[in-house]
């Protein structure tokens, strides 16, 4: 049952979408599109210049993108080695995030003023 529940949770959540509402807000897919360009070419570009193989690539992506438990499956699919570096980069990602964002919001409030 625990298993099952969170796809019966994502399948009505899914039911509901109003994918209409997608036309009236063209900017966010546009920004969302733009989001996804800049990461597949930074790590496309990170790629090239550190000779790293795809699978590495695929495990920081995955931590850059969905933390340290998405980026532990992914890695583990390589190896038992890749999944306890998918953990170390998803955490290394969440305290760089944590600290940006503080440091992000810092910088706001003082334009604010």
């Amino acid at each position: 049952v625990a298993y099952a529940a969170p796809f019966v949770f994502f399948a009505s959540l899914g039911a509901q979408a109003d994918f209409g509402a997608i036309l009236a807000m063209p900017l966010l897919v546009v920004a969302g599109l733009a989001w996804i360009s800049c990461h597949a070419l930074g790590m496309a570009v990170g790629a090239r210049l550190l000779r790293a193989p795809m699978s590495l690539i695929a495990v920081c992506s995955s931590a850059n993108i969905g933390g340290s438990s998405t980026a532990a499956v992914i890695g583990a699919q390589y190896g038992r080695s890749w999944s306890s570096l998918g953990i170390l980069l998803g955490l290394f990602g969440n305290l760089i995030g944590t600290f940006a964002g503080l440091l992000c919001g810092i910088v706001l409030a003082a334009i604010a003023r």
